[in-house]
């Protein structure tokens, strides 16, 4: 939103401007009304100045995101520990400051997190940029196998100063071979019946991920022939489908 000044209309109502009071006062010793009315003017181009200046920082400022690339699943046995490579990449159209990443397991993850030699933490990352960090991850000797969250939440600088956030997971496996998400499609419900012209109708399915790892940036696209048109979305996007 851009920032204005009003100066207020001191006009010529009255004598001096003063809308008929009293003269005004004499200036401060050792200055006079002219010398007083330079630096006002002075101090005001300077005020307008950083407005102008604030004014075209907020219009030049884009959004900065962090996302993680890699890895999406970690698996690792009871009692190991294993340093992990932790890619991020700020995908946003500005440059982040100051960018702080903090491991956040669920309450009931068996393992304990931490990133090594401060890599988690990065002064500036550019548009489109990305770099890695060093995450030491170590499992209960006692864990029970099975799948369990890992959110990395970031902290970051936007250009104008202000404190943004954003947050990814990644699965990790307790024992076993590393997981692999698995898609199927069933109960397609399809009209039986033969579909007039100017006619509509509902296809639905079921989709369900019946691996042992969590799928990531599912995307679902209908095609058809070209004299259908599909009443709603022909794609469908779901960003995490559990196992």
């Amino acid at each position: 939103m851009p920032l204005t000044l009003a100066a207020n209309d001191n006009g010529e109502n009255g004598e001096n401007g003063n809308n008929g009071g009293p003269p005004p006062s004499p200036p401060p010793s050792g200055a006079t009304w002219d010398e007083i009315s330079v630096a006002v003017d002075a101090a005001t181009a300077g005020l307008r100045a950083e407005i102008d200046r604030l004014n075209r920082q907020l219009a030049n400022t884009g959004d900065g995101i962090i996302r993680l690339v890699t890895p999406q699943n970690i698996t690792i046995e009871p009692g190991e520990t294993r340093e992990i490579t932790i890619t991020v990449r700020n995908v946003g159209s500005r440059s982040v400051q100051n960018l702080f990443t903090l491991p956040a397991p669920g309450d009931d993850a068996p393992f304990t997190v931490e990133f090594l030699r401060n890599t988690n933490s990065i002064s500036s990352l550019g548009a489109n940029s990305q770099r890695t960090m060093t995450m030491r991850i170590t499992a209960n000797a006692n864990a029970e196998q099975g799948n369990y969250a890992l959110n990395l939440n970031h902290f970051f600088r936007d250009q104008i100063g202000d404190t943004e956030t954003s947050t990814d997971r990644i699965n990790v496996r307790i024992g076993g071979e590393e997981g692999e998400p698995t898609l199927e499609i069933s109960g397609m419900n399809a009209p039986t019946a033969t579909v007039t012209p100017g006619q509509t109708a509902t296809i639905s399915f079921t989709l369900q991920n019946t691996g042992d790892a969590e799928a990531r940036n599912v995307n679902i696209t209908a095609t058809t022939a070209d004299v259908i048109d599909p009443m709603t979305q022909s794609e469908i996007s779901i960003p995490v489908l559990a196992a």
